[in-house]
């Protein structure tokens, strides 16, 4: 924020009343949460084609039929796959909180939205 602006935001903020600032501060710490939210989009970070890979070395563990390689692999990616699944659950857990929603659809409303952006 440049000077002016700010100067500008603290001529207003003394203006408004206790309630006033409060509602401003709440309002803007939800927006913040809610951006910081949906832009985490945590299913997006693990792509279709790491999915896939994913999928492919599950199988090939199940079978016993992995290179050491492949093994390495499978553990990093199976690593990734769980932190991604707990900054989803994380991020679905902030948005439900925001939104006085059940977490099943904050998860749902979060899924829909990462599948639109790609």
């Amino acid at each position: 924020m440049n000077p002016t602006h700010r100067l500008e935001l603290e001529e207003v903020v003394t203006r408004l009343t206790p309630e006033q600032v409060a509602r401003v501060l709440s309002f803007a710490e939800s927006l913040a949460a809610e951006t910081a939210a949906t832009d985490a989009a945590p299913a997006k970070n693990f792509a279709q084609p790491v999915r896939q890979r994913l999928r492919e070395l599950t199988a090939r563990s199940e079978a016993e039929t992995l290179t050491e390689a492949e093994r390495a692999e499978y553990i990093t990616l199976a690593e990734q796959r769980e932190a991604a699944d707990a900054a989803r659950l994380e991020t679905a857990t902030t948005f439900a909180k925001l939104h006085n929603i059940p977490l099943a659809q904050a998860l749902a409303e979060l899924d829909a939205g990462a599948n639109e952006r790609g």
